[in-house]
């Protein structure tokens, strides 16, 4: 029978090694005997606020920029008068005029400070129980629906839990 000798396990050993290596590499077993990293998607941050406003714009105007309501309301958010003057009461930094209500930006603006007055939580149902008092339940449907197509759309996702 043949003795052990160092330069006998060496050889041995090495090719346990070697054999462990491939093992883990075949198997998913890292040297530091921390799972195979898995690839997770980089987290997308939705501003609910946002696409909230997008859908408002979309029932309120079909996007249109220039639209006229039947009680002179213009623009993308179908601005009144009214609220224009609201706006120019609660910040005194800029006055707005109904001219602005057919910019798309300054409509938006119009809406951030009507709503960060009323709404600073920015709870989005209250959100149009601010901008459209009066209306039915099925204006605020549209709107949720909208929000959520605008969601799948933009984002992908199915989750359709409105805050």
């Amino acid at each position: 029978m043949k003795h052990k000798t160092v330069s006998n396990i060496i050889p041995m050993f090495i090719i346990l090694l070697f054999a462990i290596g491939i093992a883990s590499l075949v198997v998913g077993i890292r040297p530091d005997h921390s799972p195979p990293a898995i690839p997770v998607k980089d987290t997308i941050k939705i501003d609910h606020w946002d696409l909230w406003t997008l859908a408002l714009i979309e029932v309120e105007s079909n996007g249109n920029d220039y639209a006229v309501g039947r009680t002179n309301d213009w623009g993308c958010l179908q601005i009144t008068p009214v609220l224009v003057s609201e706006v120019n009461r609660i910040q005194s930094a800029r006055k707005f005029t109904m001219n602005d209500t057919k910019d798309r930006v300054k409509s938006i603006e119009m809406y951030n400070i009507i709503q960060a007055y009323y709404n600073p939580k920015h709870d989005l149902h209250f959100a149009l129980k601010i901008w459209n008092p009066m209306a039915p339940v099925s204006y605020h449907k549209k709107v949720e629906q909208e929000y959520i197509k605008l969601l799948n759309t933009k984002y992908g996702t199915t989750n359709t839990q409105i805050r």
